[in-house]
């Protein structure tokens, strides 16, 4: 992930010794957007890829967010809430519950549900498509498996023939398919 923002060691990336451990919660952040610089402005100049190690930091994901909401980007900016106002606001919301709350579904949509969930044949299989419709389906699966087969097989085939490398998916597919070779 960082290799695509940092052109240097990303070990030299602020915070990085903290976010090593699960990179899932952290966030690159460029220190250029805090200078009033978007993400299409930076993209648009080439300073946003392949950056510095010094111009970057690693952020919670959290914290992320809080920062580019802040100011004009808020959209509560310039709004000024008084003590009252968040009272009321407060007050109004309180026990209000969701307009679907309590409305229960007719047995045949919880079926239906019941039966997608179990991962069976639902209500739905089968009931618009005719046999011709299934086999026309089918045949067009099966030619677009062929082709895509065929192409595999040629592009190893071409490998082996130029005595290039071959990756572990080509060597997998080879003994998958050994009768095709």
């Amino acid at each position: 992930m960082l290799h695509r923002y940092c052109c240097e060691d990303p070990t030299a990336i602020e915070n990085f010794e903290k976010a090593i451990s699960n990179l899932k919660l952290w966030d690159c952040h460029h220190r250029l957007e805090d200078k009033g610089y978007t993400r299409k402005q930076l993209k648009a100049a080439g300073l946003y890829w392949k950056r510095p190690a010094s111009e970057l930091i690693l952020l919670l994901h959290s914290d992320h967010t809080r920062l580019h909401m802040r100011g004009s980007r808020n959209p509560n900016y310039g709004r000024t809430f008084t003590d009252i106002h968040r009272q009321h606001l407060r007050e109004s919301h309180t026990g209000v519950k969701n307009q679907n709350f309590g409305q229960s579904h007719s047995a045949e949509w919880n079926r239906k549900i019941g039966d997608s969930q179990r991962g069976e044949k639902g209500y739905w299989y089968g009931v618009k498509r005719s046999k011709s419709d299934c086999n026309r389906i089918s045949e067009g699966l099966f030619t677009r498996w062929k082709a895509h087969t065929t192409a595999r097989v040629l592009a190893i085939k071409h490998k082996v023939a130029n005595h290039e490398k071959l990756t572990k998916s080509d060597y997998c597919f080879r003994s998958r398919h050994k009768h095709l070779f």
